[in-house]
């Protein structure tokens, strides 16, 4: 077991296997880590495994049905006063990235860009493109 400021957010019995990678900039804060997750489940109903990479550091394996226990457990800001509006965030969009290859299984998922720093492929295809 990783001790990690992220770690909340890890389940513990996941299995790597199938998990899609979100790559999240140094300093994120935990609020926003967990945020930009529970936007890849939303907007990929088939992915329930993230690998969650923060500042080039492996955190761990977020499950959706860790997620879910977390936000069945906990009352967030507004939802008292129904002042919390509905859909994605409007802090940040997750950009999907896959390799030129065309059979290279490579792909990862962020929520910033440098321009200087696009992601590249890590079995050295070269740099990835956003998946629209």
């Amino acid at each position: 077991m990783t001790d990690s400021y992220y770690q909340i957010l890890v389940d513990e019995d996941a299995d790597e296997h199938g998990a899609v990678l979100l790559d999240l900039p140094p300093g994120i804060e935990l609020a926003i880590a967990g945020n930009a997750v529970v936007s890849v489940f939303v907007s990929e109903p088939a992915v329930e495994t993230v690998r969650l990479r923060v500042a080039d550091s492996f955190e761990g394996i977020v499950t959706r049905r860790r997620i879910t226990e977390l936000t069945d457990s906990m009352v967030r800001l507004g939802d008292a006063d129904g002042a919390t509006l509905p859909g994605p965030s409007n802090q940040y969009r997750i950009l999907h990235f896959r390799c030129l290859e065309p059979s290279c299984p490579v792909e990862q998922r962020r929520i910033h860009v440098d321009p200087r720093s696009v992601p590249q492929c890590r079995l050295g295809h070269g740099a990835m493109l956003v998946v629209r």
